[in-house]
């Protein structure tokens, strides 16, 4: 399949290859960059899954670069608190779908949407409200929704009630529903309904509120879920990621004004900064000698009797880095990738963690890495020229000090949360 003189094959699942065209639209070459989607790290990169041994091509399944690429969500799944007082929540209401019509038109962008589709009409939604707490208190609206999930419409059903949470859009600010607000069937918005029903009677404070968790990649750890980047939203990482919680662990706020507050992870992992004014916050997680912190926002802002969940994710920090020897890249080339596997693991296309270079590195460093003994590899990505556009296939892999099998690998031990530098790796074509 073609789309914009761009060919691509990959011979992973389908999902696996939408998964890799979803990296490609968004100008990322590297799963890795969305850790937050953290399954990608253990699912290769790109180019995805090629054929070894020394040079092939994709032939399995093809995707196109026209393909929906489904709605992906930014937010939306948070507690009420936050939810209500996001600047791109317009409305809170409980309402009663009445009526579901086609109309014309899009809706546009959705607020927190990291990907949508912009394709198919949109539909009004009549909808007559029981309560208010945000927004108009007119007995009867209407609300907009794309007509398509993959452009992150909802799927309002006519006669159930919903706790809806809308934002306005467009020049006559309609009141927009997409799948990445906290929008749930009344039956399931209990928590949310008991904070916004106590909101007049709650004091005008508000609260920081998280939790922080090792990745513990443990091998014995068997996930209850495959998440996927097209997922709109996802069960607890504890779910699907081995992990546990860090007692003790020391979180502090600094406000505008330059005020601290101090708190630190109880045995599960929760952390909370109850009662404190509203304002803008920045968040410093405590520095631990061979422990990585995750990137995470770790500037909030908290409105009256709101809060902000912010979550932190640690694990060992251990490293290998290096130089990297091989020839001068040639104009075929689109990158170098280096990985590092666990000398348990025959499959080098997943590896615990790995690296993406520019054809011309000649230094690499793979990390944060849980301790454990690994083998070091390599391989680079290669574009194809064909008839009406070009195909990806790799060169390699090499594993280090520089041999074409596994077998001949040196293993590299790396103790918890260190270094291990000045690997001289050569990988010749």
């Amino acid at each position: 399949m073609n789309g914009g003189g761009i060919h691509l094959r990959c011979v992973r699942t389908v999902d696996e290859c939408k998964e890799m065209l979803h990296q490609l639209r968004r100008g990322k070459r590297d799963p890795q960059g969305l850790r937050d989607s953290r399954s990608a790290t253990a699912h290769g990169g790109f180019p995805t899954k090629w054929i070894p041994p020394m040079l092939t091509i994709a032939v399995f399944a093809s995707v196109a670069l026209t393909e929906a690429q489904g709605c992906t969500c930014a937010f939306g799944g948070g507690p009420a608190c936050q939810e209500a007082w996001r600047p791109t929540t317009d409305a809170v209401l409980l309402a009663r779908v009445e009526k579901i019509e086609s109309a014309r038109g899009t809706v546009g962008s959705a607020p927190g949407a990291m990907s949508m589709t912009m394709m198919g009409s949109m539909l009004r939604v009549t909808i007559s409200i029981d309560e208010v707490y945000r927004g108009p208190s007119a007995k009867t609206i209407k609300v907009y929704t794309a007509s398509s999930s993959a452009a992150c419409g909802y799927a309002f059903r006519e006669g159930q009630r919903y706790l809806i949470y809308a934002s306005t859009a467009g020049k006559d600010e309609q009141l927009v529903v997409s799948l990445c607000s906290s929008t749930k069937p009344a039956e399931y918005a209990e928590k949310d309904l008991a904070y916004l029903r106590s909101l007049p009677s709650l004091a005008p404070t508000s609260a920081i509120i998280g939790t922080v968790w090792r990745y513990t990649h443990d091998p014995s750890f068997k996930p209850k879920f495959q998440p996927s980047l097209m997922d709109h939203y996802r069960p607890p990482e504890q779910e699907y990621m081995a992990m546990k919680p860090e007692p003790g662990f020391t979180v502090l706020a600094k406000a505008q004004d330059e005020t601290e507050h101090k708190a630190i992870a109880d045995g599960e992992g929760n952390w909370r900064f109850p009662d404190i004014p509203p304002g803008r916050y920045t968040l410093h997680p405590q520095i631990r000698e061979g422990v990585y912190v995750h990137p995470f926002f770790s500037s909030v802002e908290i409105a009256p009797k709101g809060c902000a969940l912010v979550n932190i994710r640690l694990e060992s920090d251990g490293r290998i880095s290096g130089t990297l020897d091989h020839p001068s890249p040639g104009s075929d080339w689109v990158l170098v990738k280096v990985f590092a596997l666990p000398v348990s693991e025959s499959d080098w296309h997943r590896p615990t963690r790995e690296s993406t270079l520019d054809p011309n590195a000649t230094t690499f460093e793979i990390g944060p890495l849980p301790s454990g003994r690994y083998v070091l590899g390599a391989y680079v990505a290669v574009k194809i020229s064909t008839g009406n556009g070009y195909t990806f296939g790799n060169l390699g892999p090499f594993y280090y000090p520089g041999v074409t099998g596994i077998k001949g690998a040196e293993p590299i031990d790396v103790a918890e949360g260190k270094a291990v530098a000045n690997v001289k790796f050569r990988i010749m074509y």
